[in-house]
């Protein structure tokens, strides 16, 4: 970390320069001057008192050069950079200049092209920086290179979020002959696909902003708002999916399917612009939802999506402290744990909340062995809820594959919920899973067509006819009474005893899914192994969903 420098002492120093009137005078401070900037390089005042040493005495223009160069890196300020360009247009001014021919000439241009590429590359980024791209354009509008032109366009069109852009456009091509307004043309069609979707984006923002009346940093009850909240999230989201996205971890990037080296990457400065991009969209975002919980969900699932947890983490404990949501600790544990954190994914979360309790048993499934993930059921199984039954029952069966441990955790939570709805339809519906002789699959349902229909029905009873009884029927028998008791029917595809497939009447078997629960957790429930930037399957997280709430 750079020291605070003692400024009475430095400052009695510079006060006895004397005034330069003698090259070993220039020296003596020029020395000073480096010796201050080599300990403090962030010193803006005394780089441009240094830049004016070297202009008033030091008569050498390479050396000025050098200094502004330096200084912009030290220092990337747009005042700078326009001085800079100033400067170099200055000593290489080619108007009303007869004593110098054509290559000279051209040396010149390229002298002051290269001034404004520099100004580009250090404070481009800058939204303050619009000025130093006009000026640029009306430099280049009195040239006749097509390569730099293309170089510019590419620079305007691809890297700071600017509003103003497309006009910005039109008042270049006003300026171009017809011959390089074709040429212009083509470059603007073959970069604007992505360019111009991202400034209707924005676009669509502003207005959305007008009409809704929101202040920043005020919690905006209006009815649209969400509306705009969803264009934040969209913006982000399709600028997360253009190819060549950096990755965190690694300092890598994929191009068709192959990973290589960041550094190395021709196009670095549009990936760098459209994180710029990305991360100026995140913070006006959350200047004016930052009670949202989706707006913070968002942010942290595009840095966990690269590998870059650590700040995914950071955002949404910054979302907990602003707004007081539940999905937004059980995606910070989601987060721990795939950082290989499960202790602390674990204490997370509260025994208390039943919700908490549910993601506890399915994180300790995801990241324990059989023993370990029993020993941590112990110690919250006291006070267990009745939908954290129902997952540690779905978790012994499905990942561990123990059924008679399963039916035993059914059997203590009927005990303790004796009268509980969703325990004993779950019962019920396990019990169906395990005793299969008793049930016709998935395909006895209508198909819309009467002789299929009969075809599946003779099939289904020739498989079923001769079958005995499961051993688990009085298990099955006490459930079907259990569901009598509060009322619901049992299922109509059971056979029992001498019944036929002539009673049943057939219907379309339909897929319930809580839609409000799925609305919430649809940003922080997929499985692990395509948790990293990947298409979401969304048949595989529903049926997750339905694991979770029914």
């Amino acid at each position: 970390m750079q020291n605070t420098p003692n400024e009475e002492a430095w400052e009695s120093k510079f006060s006895a320069l004397p005034f330069f009137s003698d090259e070993e005078q220039i020296k003596q401070g020029r020395e000073l001057y480096k010796r201050y900037l080599g300990e403090y390089p962030t010193a803006v005042n005394r780089w441009c008192e240094y830049i004016d040493l070297e202009m008033k005495y030091g008569h050498n223009d390479s050396e000025v050069e050098e200094i502004f160069r330096k200084c912009l890196v030290q220092v990337p300020d747009v005042e700078i950079a326009k001085r800079y360009i100033k400067y170099i247009n200055t000593c290489y001014d080619d108007t009303e200049r007869e004593d110098i021919d054509d290559i000279e000439l051209a040396r010149f241009k390229k002298i002051q092209e290269g001034a404004y590429s520099y100004a580009i590359k250090i404070v481009g980024l800058d939204l303050n920086a619009s000025t130093i791209y006009r000026e640029f354009m009306e430099f280049l509008s009195k040239s006749r290179s097509n390569e730099v032109t293309k170089k510019i366009l590419m620079h305007n069109l691809t890297r700071i979020p600017m509003n103003e852009r497309q006009e910005m456009f039109l008042e270049y091509e006003e300026k171009l002959d017809e011959e390089e307004k074709k040429i212009e043309h083509q470059v603007f069609e073959a970069t604007k696909s992505s360019q111009m979707r991202l400034t209707s984006y924005y676009n669509r923002i502003e207005q959305q902003k007008k009409s809704d009346h929101i202040n920043y940093c005020t919690k905006s009850k209006s009815i649209r708002s969400k509306s705009l909240l969803l264009t934040y999230i969209e913006t982000i989201n399709y600028e997360s999916m253009i190819e060549g996205q950096p990755r965190y971890d690694d300092g890598k990037y994929t191009t068709n399917g192959t990973d290589k080296q960041y550094e190395n990457c021709p196009h670095s400065i549009q990936m760098k612009a459209r994180q710029e991009r990305i991360y100026y969209a995140m913070n006006k975002m959350l200047l004016t939802f930052y009670r949202y919980p989706q707006a913070w969900i968002i942010c942290a699932q595009y840095f966990e999506r690269r590998g870059n947890i650590e700040l995914a983490i950071n955002f949404l404990e910054r979302g907990r402290a602003a707004v007081n949501c539940p999905l937004l600790k059980l995606y910070q544990s989601f987060c721990f744990m795939i950082q290989g954190n499960t202790e602390k994914a674990l204490s997370l979360l509260d025994n208390n909340s039943e919700l908490e309790q549910v993601f506890k048993l399915k994180i300790a499934a995801r990241a324990y062995r059989i023993n370990e993930f029993r020993k941590l059921f112990t110690t919250i199984q006291t006070n267990l809820k009745p939908y954290a039954f129902i997952a540690a029952t779905e978790i012994e069966y499905f990942i561990f594959g123990r059924k008679t441990a399963s039916l035993k955790l059914f059997q203590e939570a009927l005990k303790r919920y004796p009268n509980n709805l969703p325990i004993i339809k779950s019962y019920y519906r396990f019990l169906n899973l395990i005793t299969p002789s008793r049930f016709i699959p998935n395909a006895l349902k209508t198909y819309g067509d009467y002789d299929v229909d009969q075809y599946m029905k003779n099939a289904i009873l020739l498989k079923f006819k001769h079958l005995p009884k499961p051993k688990d029927t009085t298990q099955f028998l006490m459930s079907e009474d259990l569901m009598h008791s509060i009322g619901e029917k049992f299922d109509d595809h059971q056979i029992s005893g001498d019944s036929s497939l002539s009673q049943f009447k057939w219907k379309p078997i339909e897929r319930e899914v809580n839609k409000d629960i799925i609305r919430e957790f649809i940003y922080i429930l997929p499985p692990p192994n395509i948790y990293r930037g990947r298409k979401i399957d969304v048949v595989q997280l529903m049926d997750i969903l339905n694991n979770l709430v029914n």
